[in-house]
């Protein structure tokens, strides 16, 4: 009997099972579909194979694998990715919402590990498990990895991660020698962020004596192209040993190694000469 049997038993199964019905919100019928819609039971589209186990007092369907539901494509190294959210579902693609498994996250691809304060886990509620502090440092493209133990891991689609703000300064190319008066072979520096990541932005760096008896000349400004300051007109006044300085105004400045310039002829002005 329908009245006495059927619907009880089917508002029974919504409160232990609410994963057997769906709503279906659209649809081309002449009637206004909506949530909870269902001109028999009022609480929705019933999936087959799980009524039917419900009703006949079989076994519930059980997670069998999990999908990425929600995340971003892009991020900034050191700060949290937008909010992941990892369902766990049945064969057919049907979130189990009364599932409470503890999903793990990690990355599967990509050049770097995630952060130590990241949080990678989380129990799902209602099926899904929410992420909403996942900090990846060093700059590429990633895959992360959903996994909670017994069902089929997820893999994420691609994340780009950029460089953050400008933090620091560092040589990557410096000469260990030079000649007096002769310009310094290739000075190069690069502009990164807090985790060593080459930013992208242009940056005014300038390059000044840290020590050394003599003073510096040429061109010793130049604008980062992809995070990285070129010089090639860097002179040196008067032999001895150096250490060269670079800053921007903003990012924490860096000093090169040791430079020995030798030879050639003094750029240094005369000291204590007398008229006679």
């Amino acid at each position: 009997d329908g009245v006495s049997q059927t619907l009880p038993m089917l508002y029974s199964l919504d409160k232990t099972s609410p994963s057997a019905f769906h709503d279906v919100t659209t649809g081309s019928n002449g009637l206004l579909a909506g949530t909870g819609y269902d001109l028999v039971t009022g609480i929705g589209s019933p999936l087959v194979d799980q009524v039917v186990a419900g009703l006949s007092g079989s076994s519930q369907p059980t997670g069998t694998q999990l999908a990425f539901q929600q995340a971003p494509s892009t991020g900034t190294a050191g700060t949290a990715l937008g909010t992941i959210k990892v369902a766990v579902e049945d064969q057919n693609g049907q979130v189990l919402t009364s599932d409470n498994s503890t999903v793990t996250i990690s990355v599967s691809s990509g050049p770097g590990t995630l952060d130590a304060s990241s949080a990678l886990t989380a129990k799902a509620v209602n099926g899904i498990a929410t992420f909403s502090n996942v900090v990846l440092d060093t700059v590429g493209t990633y895959k992360l990895q959903a996994n909670d133990g017994s069902d089929t891991a997820a893999t994420s689609g691609n994340i780009v991660i950029s460089a953050g703000q400008a933090a620091k300064l560092a040589f990557q190319q410096v000469p260990v020698s030079g000649t007096v008066g002769a310009p310094l072979g290739t000075v190069s520096v690069l502009v990164q962020d807090q985790f060593g990541n080459s930013v992208t932005t242009s940056s005014t760096v300038t390059i000044s004596v840290a020590s050394g008896p003599g003073t510096l000349s040429g061109t010793m400004s130049a604008s980062s192209v992809n995070g990285l300051a070129t010089f090639t007109n860097l002179i040196l006044s008067a032999a001895g040993t150096y250490t060269l300085k670079a800053s921007d105004g903003a990012a924490t400045s860096s000093t090169s190694t040791s430079i020995s310039v030798t030879g050639g002829v003094s750029l240094l002005a005369p000291q204590n000469v007398v008229a006679t």
